[in-house]
């Protein structure tokens, strides 16, 4: 029986990048594949996370004490403590001896040395990278090695072309084994829900309140003008994260009226029956499935023009595209959203007819064929 290791790195209990790999091991799991993963351990046990689980996959936990103090300490594993990280996921691999590999980095540059690790001991593997970002680059001492580990994947997948030609831009190389796969989507979850007739415009932000990478910041100041604060609108806000910050945030900008908190909110339908546009500032990217799912609701979206934000939003067809994650843009492109509020359901279902026609079904099956095929 086949052994199949898959390794994740998220540095959470969950999100919408564990999906594909997850659901990937369920099906090779359900042909009798042997499968393991090693995921790192943030205090409890996602249910998602336990129904892999519970049909026989085993998950070994990534338990390092002192990546766990670190993680307490600041909400997040940093890039400086991936060391502790990738001993244990290494300990992993050498426990469990697999036939292949699959790695799900959160971050372009997150998994290289894993990757090198198995190619050395001859393990077979290949690579889905969920996200990548202009903030990150290789230099002179690391890039060839960079470049070997992905070279020598049976398959690097991306969840978007921006990610792979951003990545090829890092390595000055390109890459011949690329391919983008999409990220896993329910259509058949998605109900026809009706457009909100109310005179207030409500914009929703869903995710992360993450400020570096969501680019939290971008999006409130670029509302923090008089003429918004006379406007009738409101910002509804979906997500975890650094809640406190962007609370006081919001206070100094002077938008308390105009901002409201939700938390997270798992029923999509709750979000967009209330809710007319979608607004992702974000800095950097992969696909986000918040897009998605706004679009397969009939929504339409002002994004930041970064990785696959572009890749389905077309500006003044399906939506609004900022040139750059930068508060003057932003606020510009605010700005057309206003003039052309009376449009944004005809945008809705022109973001609708894109996505049908953009995103595969059942890629999680895709990805377990290709598995497969590496033998």
């Amino acid at each position: 029986m086949k052994k199949i290791l898959f390794i994740t790195d998220i540095g959470l209990p969950w999100g919408g990048s564990e999906e594909l790999w997850s659901k990937s091991a369920t099906i090779l799991k359900n042909e009798g594949f042997n499968i393991q993963a090693s995921v790192g351990w943030y205090g409890q046990v996602h249910p998602k996370m336990q129904n892999m689980i519970d049909i026989g996959i085993k998950v070994h936990f990534r338990k390092n004490k002192v990546r766990n103090l670190l993680h307490k300490a600041y909400g997040v594993t940093q890039n400086g403590l991936l060391k502790y990280v990738k001993a244990e996921a290494i300990k992993h691999i050498d426990k469990i001896k697999p036939d292949f590999i699959v790695f799900s980095q959160s971050h372009i540059f997150s998994a290289w040395e894993y990757m090198r690790y198995a190619k050395k001991n001859d393990i077979r593997y290949c690579v889905i990278t969920q996200l990548n970002s202009e903030l990150s680059w290789a230099n002179d001492t690391n890039y060839k090695q960079i470049r070997q580990a992905f070279v020598g994947a049976e398959s690097c997948f991306f969840v978007s072309k921006g990610n792979l030609e951003l990545l090829e831009t890092q390595l000055a190389f390109k890459l011949s084994n690329a391919e983008v796969i999409s990220n896993p989507f329910n259509m058949d979850s998605v109900k026809d829900i009706q457009w909100p007739k109310m005179d207030t415009l409500n914009f929703a932000y869903v995710g992360r309140l993450d400020f570096t990478h969501k680019g939290i910041d971008i999006l409130l100041k670029s509302f923090a003008t008089e003429s918004w604060k006379k406007r009738e609108f409101l910002l509804n806000i979906y997500g975890s994260g650094n809640i406190e910050l962007t609370k006081e945030l919001v206070n100094h900008l002077d938008l308390s009226e105009k901002v409201i908190f939700h938390g997270h909110v798992n029923n999509i339908h709750e979000i967009w029956k209330k809710n007319h546009i979608l607004a992702l500032a974000s800095r950097y990217e992969g696909m986000p499935l918040v897009l998605i799912e706004a679009m397969f609701c009939k929504r339409t979206a002002i994004v930041t023009d970064v990785a696959g934000h572009g890749e389905l939003i077309s500006d003044g067809v399906n939506g609004f595209v900022v040139a750059a994650a930068q508060n003057k843009l932003f606020a510009q492109k605010l700005e057309v959203v206003w003039a052309n509020k009376h449009r944004l359901e005809d945008y809705g279902k022109a973001a609708l007819s894109t996505i049908k026609k953009s995103i595969e079904e059942l890629p999680e099956k895709k990805f377990s064929e290709l598995i497969k095929n590496t033998w």
